[in-house]
């Protein structure tokens, strides 16, 4: 990986710093274990496929981040690098205005892309490369348990920005189940 301070894991170390935050402290309120959390400073990859969208969500808490501010610099790198094989038989994402709802917003863009395309939910796993949409569609809280690489397939899939999406989540909180993100 480079040493592009535009990439999370610099920016994701940078921030910590400045907080003088130590990585034990940070790994904790995440949930995560300390050689986990290592890893993300240390391997810019790492918070793209290896945490969970609902541990981005608390780093960016205790961070007092946002995901913008983790991948709106490098988002293109990762589209390029990730993304870039899944086909998108639905419209650009330029072409969708960004989703008000975060995750809640992807059930009905993913139903209408089956309709629009006639795919079954498991064509549209595996056009996009991820199962485990069934249970999505029934209730959006386990799309907080991808990682964001599954996130930007899916958008894709359907149509929509993965990086608004992750953001217009984190902006509305989780509501429906209050502690979920380690708030009491």
């Amino acid at each position: 990986m480079t040493c592009d301070d535009s990439l999370p894991a610099a920016v994701i170390k940078k921030r910590r710093v400045a907080l003088g935050l130590d990585h034990t402290s940070v790994a904790v309120a995440m949930g995560i274990n300390r050689p986990s959390y290592y890893d993300l400073e240390a391997v810019d990859t790492e918070i793209w496929t290896c945490v969970d969208v609902v541990e981005v969500f608390r780093l960016c808490r205790v961070l007092k981040l946002t995901p913008e501010g983790i991948f709106r610099r490098s988002a293109s790198y990762f589209e390029e690098e990730f993304v870039k094989s899944v086909p998108s038989f639905g419209a650009s994402p330029l072409q969708i205005k960004s989703p008000m709802e975060g995750l809640a917003s992807l059930r009905p863009l993913i139903a209408n892309t089956l309709v629009r395309t006639g795919e079954s939910i498991s064509q549209f796993e595996d056009r996009v490369g991820w199962g485990g949409l069934q249970d999505f569609l029934a209730d959006k809280v386990s799309g907080l348990n991808w990682n964001v690489n599954c996130l930007a397939c899916v958008c894709k899939g359907c149509g929509a920005d993965w990086l608004a999406v992750l953001q217009n989540e984190f902006d509305s909180g989780d509501r429906e189940r209050p502690g979920i993100l380690g708030d009491q």
